[in-house]
């Protein structure tokens, strides 16, 4: 059902738009800054692993919110709920079907780069980093999106987490990870020096840490789905 509504919506469409601006972003960042004209493969991954962490709730806060908001706005949150879905099936529904779209942009246009170079070196790698930042961000985005009734609103919202988070984890400590995949923190310095030493893999205990930092914030803005079954009623009226 929710498949359906987005290739109608073509809400995928867009997104593969939008993941396909972000690998175009890191080569323009490599020429602009770093007056890179011809990127080896380790320099373009690792500018396209910076863009994700760095411009990722600017450039996808939009489409994620808006995917809850139209469902507010055509009401069909009371459908969904005569349907037998609760707020939480609803929203782990929801987050199924934009990972999964995101996913497949990201494999597409990661899988194009190192055919481009003839390189698959850092593939699986980047898979699993893009693809971490990238679930990070849409559950923020949703957090707020479930929360707050206006998409604006809920955009703003998601915006100033982001900044606050990368002030908070100037603090360091159990601080860092407000804002884990920022480039001040620990991972980014790992993947950077992973990549400029030609190592393909980040250690089994970051990939780990990977994992279980995104396994964290899925379980709790499940948990806090769960809890907004009044309010998701609500806003759908």
């Amino acid at each position: 059902m929710f498949f359906k509504q987005s290739i109608i919506s073509r809400t995928i469409w867009l997104i593969m738009a939008l993941v396909l601006a972000m690998f175009g972003l890191a080569y323009v960042m490599l020429y602009a800054l770093d007056k890179v004209s011809q990127p080896s493969y380790d320099n373009f991954m690792l500018s396209v692993y910076a863009v994700f962490t760095q411009f990722g709730f600017l450039v996808y806060s939009f489409v994620v919110a808006y995917t809850f908001h139209k469902d507010n706005q055509d009401k069909t949150v009371l459908f969904y709920r005569f349907s037998g879905l609760t707020a939480m099936t609803y929203f782990l529904r929801k987050l199924a079907v934009l990972a999964s779209e995101f996913f497949l942009a990201i494999v597409l246009f990661n899988l194009a780069t190192s055919i481009v170079y003839g390189n698959f070196s850092h593939f699986l790698q980047m898979l699993a980093l893009c693809t971490a930042v990238t679930l990070y961000e849409i559950l923020v985005v949703s957090f707020f999106a479930m929360l707050l009734p206006n998409l604006l609103l809920s955009i703003a919202a998601t915006i100033f987490f982001w900044i606050f988070t990368l002030i908070l984890s100037q603090l360091g400590g159990i601080f860092k990870y407000a804002a884990y995949f920022d480039q001040s923190n620990d991972l980014f310095s790992k993947v950077q020096s992973s990549f400029k030493g030609g190592n393909v893999w980040l250690s089994s205990q970051d990939n780990l840490h990977l994992l279980f930092y995104v396994a964290v914030i899925l379980v709790l803005v499940t948990a806090f789905s769960k809890m907004n079954q009044k309010r998701w009623l609500k806003s759908g009226i």
